[in-house]
């Protein structure tokens, strides 16, 4: 499995549901991804692709509930990474972004910002 395809995924679709409302876009995103006709993707691969964007605001535990044992802990990574992308970008400012490293192992999420940015650590 590629982490990189499915964070691209997940980061141009999460937003989809804003076009049904503002308010929970985020549920409706993943409904959408969760029942449209995806010709090229897995029901599993629809499947956690509508749990990282239902995850990306709110609650990670229901990630859990939603992803089969043996890829919850790729889920979880990706959801991490998720949010912190969702959140940088969120002003959605012409300057660019500083210069981001992570590293994962495991539970576990390092994430570098240069400057006046700060280092985040999941476990």
């Amino acid at each position: 499995e590629s982490q990189q395809r499915y964070l691209e995924w997940a980061a141009k679709l999460h937003e989809i549901g804003i076009s049904v409302a503002y308010s929970g876009y985020h549920r409706h995103s993943a409904y959408i991804i969760a029942n449209a006709d995806m010709p090229g993707f897995s029901r599993d691969d629809q499947m956690l692709l509508a749990s990282l964007i239902r995850v990306h605001r709110r609650k990670l535990a229901t990630l859990f509930r939603e992803t089969p044992p043996l890829r919850s802990e790729f889920a979880l990574r990706l959801a991490v990474i998720l949010r912190i992308a969702v959140l940088l970008h969120r002003a959605r400012s012409p300057q660019p972004l500083p210069h981001v490293q992570f590293q994962a192992s495991g539970r576990k999420v390092v994430l570098s910002l240069p400057g006046r940015w700060q280092i985040f650590f999941l476990r």
